[in-house]
């Protein structure tokens, strides 16, 4: 299976390398592919819903808290352009 993050580190260097700035929203689990972005990282709070009562609270708010962070973060820089995968 081909890896998705890395695809999208190669676009994301190739508009860079054509004049445009870019910036990678990830979380914890996707640092390990940003070593060959050039631009610049922004890391965010997420989890997943799996496990008892207590981290499934817990991973709620994490995930609300990415959101809010994510959403601050595009508000913020002020894009003309913004895509994901």
């Amino acid at each position: 299976m081909v890896n998705k993050g890395i695809h999208l580190i190669n676009k994301g260097n190739y508009l860079i390398n054509k004049g445009y700035k870019c910036i990678l929203i990830t979380d914890e689990r996707g640092i390990q592919y940003t070593k060959d972005f050039i631009g610049s990282v922004k890391i965010i709070y997420a989890s997943h819903l799996k496990g008892n009562f207590y981290f499934k609270l817990k991973a709620l708010f994490k995930l609300t808290l990415g959101f809010f962070q994510s959403i601050f973060i595009i508000i913020n820089l002020k894009y003309s352009n913004l895509f994901g995968l």
